[in-house]
């Protein structure tokens, strides 16, 4: 993805829309005084939600206020959801930071209403750049480190309400990597999608990171993408296993290749995100693996944030039934 800071042709307004007052494009937030608000951050995005702007297209919000309520839920020690609602806590203050750091990289090439505006150039002052840049690395990988520690402590809350024989993550991952009858198949689906991913991310690249080094990537329609590339590049063994177990396990055309039409790193990440689920435990271990000596891109907060809210709506349906009942009378 190249980035490409030339706005495009400009359309004309539709009719009957409404419009806010043209922003100036040239308008740099390095340039405003400390404490100065962003203007940008405050203006409508093609007449859209906050969370349903295409600068937000990586990011996706989680459902933080159903997550607190499954903390007043069940039976469990007020230790333990003291702890659960701090984790939820920190973790949704990372998230917002990622929020607004999109905002500030992806800046608008024209005013409200036009086709420019949904086309987006980094910020021009180079020193603000490097700040917005370590800002996205860091506060997403911040979250990576809360999330764990709010799936974990959850996990446990919820098994003293239902009686899980998994009081852990670590424990429920292992069940749900096996046939398993007592949680639903979609639940279990959320479960691997995010230890696969977003705990991989956080335990190979953040907790104990391997030889690699980090590139951000974006273009000029909302996409981030954080790559982990091998300081040594990948053998041609690691990259024929890969192409062949790409071609095994998707339908991919004659002639093509990995590293000829696709690099490495890329034809990984679809694999993750198309089959990363459903792997069995073989492929799994060799994914793993092709992860370490090839590379891998960071699932996007959007994927995160999707995985996130389906494994909390599971949560809720199974605490449901088991909500407390107002007493009569109240």
């Amino acid at each position: 993805m190249r980035e490409n800071t030339a706005p495009p042709e400009a359309s004309e307004h539709s009719e009957g829309s409404p419009h806010s007052e043209p922003i100036d494009p040239s308008l740099d937030p390095g340039q405003l005084a400390p404490g100065t608000p962003d203007p940008r951050i405050e203006t409508p995005i093609e007449l859209l939600p906050a969370e349903e702007s295409p600068r937000l297209k990586s990011w996706k919000s989680i459902n933080f206020a159903d997550w607190r309520t499954l903390g007043i839920t069940g039976h469990s020690d007020a230790g333990t959801v003291i702890i659960m609602l701090g984790a939820v806590a920190s973790l949704e203050v990372c998230w917002q930071r990622l929020h607004d750091d999109y905002l500030r990289w992806f800046i608008p090439n024209g005013p409200l209403g036009t086709h420019a505006h949904v086309h987006y150039h980094k910020p021009s002052v180079r020193q603000h750049q490097a700040d917005v840049l370590a800002a996205m690395s860091v506060d997403y990988e911040s979250a990576l480190g809360f999330l764990y520690t709010a799936l974990n402590v959850t996990t446990r809350h919820i098994s003293v309400a239902l009686g899980w024989p998994a009081d852990d993550w670590p424990t429920l991952v292992a069940a749900c990597e096996q046939p398993c009858t007592w949680l639903p198949a979609s639940l279990r689906a959320a479960v691997r999608t995010l230890q696969r991913g977003a705990l991989y991310a956080r335990s190979k690249g953040v907790v104990h990171p391997r030889p690699h080094y980090v590139i951000t990537r974006w273009d000029n329609t909302g996409n981030v993408t954080h790559i982990r590339l091998p300081i040594v590049p990948a053998s041609e063994e690691a990259v024929r296993e890969l192409d062949a177990m790409w071609h095994r396990l998707q339908r991919v055309r004659d002639g093509v290749s990995v590293g000829k039409d696709l690099p490495g790193w890329q034809v990984v990440q679809f694999l993750d995100d198309s089959s990363g689920p459903h792997l069995d435990d073989a492929d799994r271990k060799q994914l793993f693996k092709l992860r370490e000596a090839i590379g891998y891109a960071y699932p996007t907060a959007n994927r995160v944030g999707t995985a996130v809210n389906s494994l909390l709506e599971g949560f809720s349906d199974l605490m449901r039934p088991r909500s407390h009942a107002p007493e009569e009378g109240q």
